[in-house]
């Protein structure tokens, strides 16, 4: 499918409304940008006739391409304020960029079907969360450590690599 410049006006004024869309929500609800952002471009992608093989792929693929930059702007800031624990990063560092790796080509291999189905459990998991938030709900005082330690990082990079959202909300 080919389109020239001015057939892909609307493609690029959704890519912008869906940008504008997420930054709010994301700041509103304090969830990443990328719950909302796959979503959105699995829909617009599917509208312009896209192969449904794909669109999650790309849409995946494209919410990752936006986080990198965030994610490294936000952290920063963060720095800047003095607020990054360093001991956590160089801890989590290895199994988080080893998963994130593992997450990704688990993405390649399975199908469009599967990945979406495995986004929305994952996106209606983060709504129930999110509705049924509870302040005084805790697991613990303190980081894992021991088995936990390595396999929680591990695991929050692969489903986020998977689902092309952030690992705040895993």
């Amino acid at each position: 499918m080919y389109y020239n410049g001015i057939g892909l006006l609307p493609f690029l004024f959704a890519l912008i409304f869906s940008g504008l869309l997420s930054g709010f929500i994301a700041g509103l609800l304090g969830v990443g940008g990328g719950i909302i952002i796959v979503p959105i471009l699995y829909h617009v992608l599917s509208s312009l006739g896209f192969s449904s093989e794909i669109i999650m792929h790309v849409s995946v693929a494209t919410s990752l391409a936006i986080i990198i930059p965030t994610g490294w702007r936000s952290y920063v800031a963060h720095k800047k304020n003095n607020a990054v624990d360093f001991s956590i990063i160089k801890k989590w560092i290895a199994p988080t960029l080893i998963g994130s790796a593992i997450g990704a080509i688990i993405a390649g291999l399975i199908s469009g079907f599967y990945l979406t189905l495995f986004f929305a459990t994952i996106a209606l998991l983060v709504c129930i969360h999110l509705l049924t938030q509870n302040d005084s709900l805790r697991i613990g005082n303190q980081l894992p450590s021991g088995f936990f330690s390595y396999n929680i990082p591990l695991l929050v990079g692969s489903f986020s690599s998977m689902l092309g959202i952030g690992g705040g909300n895993i």
